[in-house]
């Protein structure tokens, strides 16, 4: 499970609340992994649109014992939660991926 936190607005320095004192905290629905997988690092962007973005780099056990399978994996969804894109391996490699919105694109 990947759970997302962030400010909506008016967040102050070095604090991860609002100025109402909430903090928007969604879950990506779905990452495709077992107990035995690990998520070694993740990423996420939140665009104009109110779009969040999300990548993440996992190591995949897929045979007990053995190396496993990295991949890097993206999703996408609403500020509520409610609605991820299933999740795309857009590359088989080891990292620390990380998103960048600027202007009208999305940089990975």
């Amino acid at each position: 499970m990947i759970v997302v936190a962030f400010c909506e607005s008016g967040c102050e320095n070095g604090t991860q609340h609002s100025a109402n004192g909430d903090t928007a905290v969604v879950e990506v629905a779905s990452v495709d992994l077992r107990p035995q997988d690990e998520i070694r690092s993740v990423d996420f962007a939140l665009d104009r649109d109110g779009v969040i973005h999300v990548v993440w780099n996992a190591a995949i056990e897929r045979i007990p014992g053995a190396l496993p399978e990295y991949a890097t994996l993206y999703s996408q969804g609403d500020l509520r939660g409610t609605q991820w894109t299933s999740a795309v391996k857009i590359a088989a490699a080891m990292g620390v991926p990380r998103l960048l919105v600027a202007r009208e694109s999305l940089h990975l």
